[in-house]
């Protein structure tokens, strides 16, 4: 057997991917399409995220050894190619995809042929054929549970003991027909299963329909529900989830669809009866509520729910295992919710919290190349960063600045010291955009592809929105240094401190965080913030929180992520100038360039209300 095994994993469904491991190096690169194609959340087959893993990784797919993916279903035909957008190339498989296909029922046929996870595999596998060559045509390929994808990356990445007790929970709307698994884990990777629950108690399910309910776009906006949730009543709007919660067997034989009946998932009825019911009384409540913010209210009755229930199952499964305290390690979308995560963290049974930083769906495709790697070698190991994509290149930047019709006349500069740049623009009261290194893997801009501004007054939190072109409801993250973080947050401990890095739970503001950084905390006086420790990607944010701290004598700045409203993240040196240009931000230091906008005479500057 060779030295080195080196898998490729993809995702399927929502937020489609690619990662490629080694079982000696670790994660080689991990990418989601969405950055590639711009459309996020996008279904589409990840093969532009396949390319740029292999192209990221130095590899060709010759030097791949096994091939798995997962995704959020089960496995039809059907879903594969309409999402998908594959063009099969074997006769057997064509006849089986136009077989009816001016059948409006074509769906629900295609779902209930027979052996169709080895159709999948072959569909997967001519396309693999098609764009990389007849080699392919005998490597293994595997498809993997969709919570086991989502668990074992978060279990890998924790640094958490063997010797200690650790439970991994996952949980999301649903996958493989569970939405919520729970286990325990022990010595030489041993487990145990606790619990696991179907689509009829899917808190995440529950949650998603809420927000969909209220006019927000489901598997998007979720995060939108959480800030308002802080500015809302729970009382009467928690009442109806708890009893739908409760009844959802009685509730369901009052529902039947066409759908449900001929779905292969389990349980599809679950899902029709909880997006009905509460599509309908979200509609209701905001019609006739006499509430001054109706839809607050839904949000802080849906998270209150999510957050009790949730409490509950964790409690159960730590009584089951009978133990004084244990580690959580959690991943799946539903933990995306910095203040759920909080409210875990802090319970007195549990000791230490880690959180997948690419929780949701877009995480999966790193699940399954490690699923297919565990039947060879693998290792647990913390990670240092979690930036495995594009990196910047300042030949690039230079080029474009020199060729490009559109930047011929913008100012630009050269950078000795960019941390010390970030830091005075950002004390004197300008937008930055600031773009280096390698970019980020998962839903969270960790300073490589972000925005900084001051978050000294209370007022700048709604006027950044609008000059972003944002509505969000939650204050800009502020990102501050490890050595200042116990000092600002009362919460803040060896529990949750490796969470925080990856900005994926919220804190506990001390009244020091409140008088200097009143912006960044929310109104129930909560933060999520990214706590920088110390490394070598983390250099350029470490010096300019520094220099920022001594000419401020404040320990934080805005980090937000850079995009244009309802777009992915940036990847690139052009879409960074792109995007710059047609936004309201001062400067964009790119690598070791500085651009001004050409416009900056013009654009808004922030007035501060303090004093008033």
């Amino acid at each position: 057997m060779k030295k080195e095994i080196i898998v490729l994993g993809f995702s399927l469904g929502h937020d489609t991917g690619a990662a490629i491991v080694s079982s000696t190096k670790g994660i080689l690169a991990a990418v989601n399409e969405e950055r590639l194609n711009r459309e996020k959340q996008t279904k589409v087959f990840p093969i532009k995220s396949i390319q740029e893993c292999l192209r990221l990784a130095q590899l060709d797919m010759k030097d791949i050894d096994c091939i798995g993916y997962s995704n959020y279903e089960t496995d039809d035909v059907f879903n594969i190619t309409k999402n998908n957008r594959i063009q099969c190339v074997s006769d057997s498989v064509k006849h089986f995809i136009n077989k009816n296909t001016n059948d409006n029922n074509f769906a629900s046929l295609a779902r209930q042929s027979v052996n169709t996870e080895k159709l999948a595999c072959k569909v997967i596998r001519d396309y693999f054929i098609l764009m990389f060559g007849n080699y392919l045509e005998h490597i293994p390929i595997g498809r993997i549970e969709h919570h086991l994808a989502h668990g074992l990356p978060a279990y890998i990445h924790s640094n958490f003991s063997d010797n200690e007790t650790n439970i991994v929970i996952t949980s999301d709307g649903f996958g493989d027909d569970r939405s919520m698994v729970v286990l325990e884990l022990g010595n030489n990777n041993k487990y145990r299963l606790i619990d696991t629950y179907g689509l009829q108690s899917s808190l995440g399910l529950m949650y998603q329909f809420v927000t969909g309910g209220v006019g927000y776009t489901m598997n998007l906006h979720e995060g939108k529900i959480t800030g308002l949730a802080a500015r809302g009543s729970s009382k009467e709007t928690s009442q109806f989830f708890f009893y739908l919660l409760a009844n959802i067997d009685d509730v369901v034989q009052q529902f039947d669809t066409f759908e449900n009946r001929h779905n292969p998932i389990k349980d599809f009825k679950y899902y029709e009866a909880l997006k009905h019911f509460i599509f309908e009384y979200c509609k209701t409540y905001i019609s006739t509520s006499s509430s001054r913010n109706p839809i607050a209210d839904l949000a802080a009755g849906i998270q209150y729910v999510v957050e009790c229930m949730m409490i509950e199952r964790v409690v159960n499964a730590i009584d089951d295992i009978d133990c004084e305290k244990c580690n959580i390690i959690l991943s799946g979308g539903l933990f995306a919710n910095v203040e759920l995560n909080r409210k875990l963290n802090n319970l007195r049974k549990v000791d230490k919290t880690f959180v997948f930083p690419n929780m949701g769906d877009g995480g999966l495709a790193l699940g399954a190349a490690y699923s297919i790697l565990a039947d060879y070698e693998i290792k647990k190991y913390e990670l240092e960063h979690i930036f495995f994509g594009y990196s910047i290149n300042q030949k690039c930047v230079e080029l474009l600045l020199n060729t490009e019709l559109n930047y011929a006349n913008l100012k630009a500069s050269l950078l000795i010291n960019r941390g010390q740049m970030i830091s005075g623009l950002v004390r004197d009261g300008y937008i930055v955009a600031n773009v280096v290194g390698k970019m980020e893997y998962g839903p969270r801009a960790l300073c490589h592809r972000s925005i900084h501004f001051n978050c000294d007054d209370k007022h700048a939190n709604t006027w950044l929105n609008q000059q972003l072109g944002r509505t969000e409801t939650m204050p800009f993250a502020p990102v501050l240094l490890e050595e200042d973080a116990a000092k600002c947050f009362e919460d803040y401990n060896e529990s949750n401190e490796y969470a925080g890095r990856f900005m994926t739970i919220n804190y506990t503001a001390t009244d020091y965080f409140k008088e200097k950084c009143p912006s960044a905390v929310h109104i129930d006086g909560t933060v999520r913030a990214q706590i920088v420790n110390y490394h070598e990607e983390n250099k350029d944010i470490i010096a300019a929180l520094k220099m920022y701290k001594q000419m401020t004598n404040k320990p934080a700045f805005i980090n937000t992520s850079y995009n244009r409203h309802g777009e992915p993240i940036v990847m690139t040196e052009k879409e960074a100038i792109d995007r710059f240009l047609e936004s309201n931000i001062h400067y964009l230091i790119i690598d070791n360039i500085m651009i001004e906008h050409p416009n900056i005479d013009q654009l808004p500057v922030f007035k501060t209300t303090k004093g008033e």
